[in-house]
């Protein structure tokens, strides 16, 4: 009987561990469904100096061909970006078994932010160790030089153009 007891001792430990672990680390509730979006809009804030002072580069998941965007592209990525603040996708659309076609890697004031373009209507944004889940945000009704997805299709496609210009 003391031997059942001393093992069941440390079981009962480290669920009790588990519990308060769970119920610290992880009862934060996201502030707003824009959360992740709004705190990037606001360092993207100052134009001439976001494009020296921001990183950003794409990632095409395809292929996984990395780009680092000069700063006409950063400038409309950024404008892009700033018009979805405030902007929240309502309804279901699930991430499971989803891949984003674009990722955006957005480096700024210490920070690593992330864009996922999945297609033309539907991006999601967060901080790369961000404890909030992930912000969705449509596309649906901008206008096409606003669409993220195709703005990433044109600067992919601008790439491979300067690629075989140097061929």
């Amino acid at each position: 009987m003391k031997v059942k007891s001393i093992l069941l001792l440390p079981i009962i430990l480290l669920c009790f561990l588990s519990i308060i672990y769970f119920k610290v680390y992880h009862h934060y509730e996201k502030p707003s469904n824009n959360y992740y979006i709004n705190s990037l809009c606001s360092k993207l804030i100052i134009e001439d100096e976001t494009v020296n002072n921001a990183e950003i580069s794409l990632l095409i998941t395809d292929y996984y061909k990395h780009i680092s965007l000069p700063d006409e592209h950063k400038q409309s990525v950024i404008s892009s970006l700033k018009t979805f603040e405030n902007h929240t996708f309502e309804g279901d659309y699930e991430l499971s078994n989803k891949k984003p076609l674009f990722k955006y890697i957005i480096k700024i004031q210490g920070e690593k932010y992330i864009v996922d373009v999945y297609n033309d209507n539907f991006l999601t944004v967060y901080l790369w160790n961000g404890k909030y889940p992930k912000d969705k945000i449509t596309m649906k009704d901008c206008y096409p030089y606003e669409n993220l997805f195709q703005i990433s299709q044109y600067i992919y496609g601008f790439q491979d153009f300067l690629k075989n210009a140097e061929d």
